[in-house]
C-alpha cells in the first residue's frame, strides 16, 4: 500500500511539473508570436531597424521559433545593408570620424544577429575601408586630445579619448592620457582644499585621484601630509564626581575602551599614566576649557582634550508586583473500557490558581561631556549624555504540583464554559517551565554599573568618531 501511494504522488508531481513546463512553453510561444507579428508590421513599413529589434527580442525568448529567424535574417539585412551604404557614403566623403563610428554600428548590429545564429552578408570590402579610416581618425583623435591637454580643456581631451578607447582601446598611450585627464581635476581640487586647511575633504580628493591614476604626482606624500595634520592626539581626562557616589565609576576609561577598539587611524590617545602623574601635580583643577588643563595636554603632545563630569547617577529601586493568573494542573485518571473492559489512563486537567510575578530595576546616568581642540580652544563638541540599564525578573509561583502546571483561561471554577481552554501547544509549556524556573533575584546594583558605563561610553565615541569625521 506505502508503495502504491509513493507511485501515485510521484505521478502526480510528474503531472504538476509537466504543467508548469508547459505553460512557460506556452507563454514563451506566444510572446514569441506577438513579437514576430510586431516585426512583420514594422518590416512593412519600412522600419527595418525596429523590426530587426523585434525579432530579436523573439528568437531570445524562443530560440527555435522560425518566423523570426527568417524576418530578422530578411528585415535585418536591409537595415545592416543600409548601415553599410552610410559608412561606404561617409568614408567617400573623407568624414572619418562619422565613418568609423557608423561601422563600429553595423559591425555591433551585424554581431548580435550572428550571436543569434542567424548568418547576414558582410562584404569584406567594407573592412579594407574601414581600417584606413580608423588609422586616420586615431591619429588625428590622438593629436586632438593632446592640444587639448596642453590648453587646460580636460573635459574636452576626455570626451576625444573616451571616444578613442571604443575604438581601439590600446591605442598609443591614449589609455593613460585618459587617466591623467580624468586625475588632473581631482588632484587640483584636493590641492586647493588641502590650501584651506580642509584636511580631511582634501584626503578624500588625494585618495579619489589614487583609485584613478596610482603615483600621480606627489600623492603618496599629499595623503601622508593630510594624514599627519588630521590625528588627533587625545588626552581623555577623569571626569568631574565620578568619586561622589556609592559606585566605583569611571567614564573616561570605559571611554578609552571603547575608542580604543575602533582602530581609528585618526585618533591617537595619550597615555592613561602619563596623564594621571600629569594632573597629580597640580592642586586646582576645573572642568570646561580650564588653561591650566590645556597646557598640560599640550605638555604631553595632545592637541585634542576630552573631559566631563558625572551630573547625576540615580538607581530606581526594584518594586515586584504580582498577579493572579488562571490555569490548569493535569491529573490522570484510570478508565475501563465498557465493551473491552480494558484499562487505560486518560489525562484530564482541573482549574487552578498561580501567582505570576514581575519587576524591574533601573539605573541611570547624566554626564555632560566636551571634545576641545587643546591648540585654538575650539569646541568639536559639548553636550549632555543621558544612559539607562535595568534587569527584570519574572516567574511564576504555585502551591500545587509545578510540573503539571499549564497556562489557560477558564471562565468559572464550578462550571464548564466555551471558552474554557488548557495552553499545551509546545512553545506555550515552554514559557510555563521558564517562568516557573525564573530568576527571583534582581541583579546587583554594582554589578550593573559595569553595562551602565560601557553603555555611556559607547554614545560619548560615537559623539568623538562624529566630531572627528566632520572635521573640514
Amino acid at each position: 500500500m506505502r508503495c502504491l501511494i509513493f507511485q501515485f504522488l510521484s505521478f502526480r508531481q510528474g503531472l504538476n511539473l509537466a504543467a508548469m513546463l508547459l505553460l512557460l512553453t506556452l507563454g514563451a510561444c506566444n510572446s514569441s508570436k506577438k513579437l514576430t507579428a510586431r516585426g512583420d508590421e514594422l518590416a512593412i513599413a519600412g522600419m527595418y531597424e525596429e523590426a530587426s529589434m523585434q525579432y530579436m527580442r523573439a528568437l531570445r525568448s524562443k530560440p527555435t521559433y522560425v518566423d523570426a529567424r527568417v524576418g530578422l535574417q530578411r528585415a535585418g539585412q536591409k537595415h545592416l545593408d543600409a548601415l553599410l551604404v552610410k559608412f561606404d557614403r561617409l568614408h567617400g566623403e573623407r568624414q572619418h570620424y562619422d565613418a568609423v563610428f557608423a561601422f563600429v554600428k553595423a559591425e555591433t548590429f551585424y554581431r548580435q544577429v550572428e550571436m543569434l545564429r542567424v548568418d547576414l552578408d558582410f562584404p569584406a570590402r567594407y573592412r579594407a575601408d574601414y581600417v584606413s579610416d580608423k588609422a586616420i581618425y586615431l591619429e588625428e583623435a590622438y593629436n586632438k586630445a593632446a592640444r587639448l591637454m596642453d590648453q587646460g580643456q580636460l573635459i574636452e581631451a576626455q570626451a576625444v579619448l573616451s571616444d578613442m578607447k571604443r575604438v581601439d582601446p590600446n591605442y598609443k598611450d591614449a589609455a593613460q592620457m585618459e587617466r591623467v585627464a580624468r586625475v588632473i581635476p581631482i588632484y587640483e581640487d584636493g590641492m586647493a582644499m588641502f590650501d584651506r586647511q580642509r584636511y580631511r575633504a582634501a584626503h578624500q580628493r588625494f585618495k579619489d585621484a589614487e583609485a584613478v591614476l596610482p603615483g600621480f604626482r606627489n600623492l603618496d606624500s599629499m595623503m601622508v601630509a593630510c594624514e599627519n595634520l588630521l590625528i588627533l592626539k587625545v588626552a581623555i581626562l577623569p571626569f568631574d564626581g565620578s568619586s561622589g557616589f556609592a559606585f566605583m565609576l569611571n567614564p573616561h576609561t570605559f571611554l578609552r575602551s571603547s575608542l580604543t577598539m575602533e582602530r581609528n587611524r585618526f585618533l591617537q590617545l595619550v597615555d592613561e599614566n602619563a596623564i594621571a602623574n600629569a594632573l597629580q601635580q597640580q592642586s586646582n583643577l576645573l572642568y570646561g576649557g580650564n588653561k591650566v588643563i590645556l597646557e598640560i595636554a599640550r605638555s604631553l603632545g595632545a592637541n585634542t582634550v576630552i573631559g566631563g563630569k558625572v551630573l547625576e547617577l540615580q538607581v530606581v529601586p526594584p518594586e515586584l508586583r504580582s498577579e493572579i493568573k488562571r490555569g490548569w494542573e493535569a491529573y490522570t485518571v484510570e478508565v475501563t473500557n465498557p465493551t473491552t473492559q480494558q484499562k487505560t489512563t486518560e489525562t484530564r486537567y482541573q482549574k487552578v490558581e498561580y501567582s505570576e510575578w514581575s519587576g524591574r530595576s533601573l539605573v541611570r546616568m547624566k554626564v555632560q561631556c566636551q571634545m576641545v581642540n587643546a591648540l585654538n580652544e575650539q569646541v568639536y563638541f559639548s553636550d549632555i549624555f543621558q544612559v539607562e540599564t535595568g534587569d527584570e525578573v519574572r516567574y511564576v509561583m504555585y502551591d500545587g504540583d509545578k510540573s503539571r502546571l499549564y497556562a489557560g483561561v477558564w471562565a468559572d471554577r464550578n462550571r464548564d464554559d466555551a471558552t474554557d481552554k488548557v495552553f499545551k501547544e509546545r512553545d506555550q509549556r515552554k514559557d510555563m517551565e521558564r517562568l516557573l524556573n525564573g530568576r527571583r533575584e534582581f541583579a546587583p546594583v554594582s554589578g550593573m554599573m559595569g553595562e551602565l558605563q560601557t553603555a555611556m561610553s559607547l554614545r560619548l565615541r560615537d559623539a568623538v568618531l562624529f566630531a572627528e569625521r566632520n572635521r573640514p
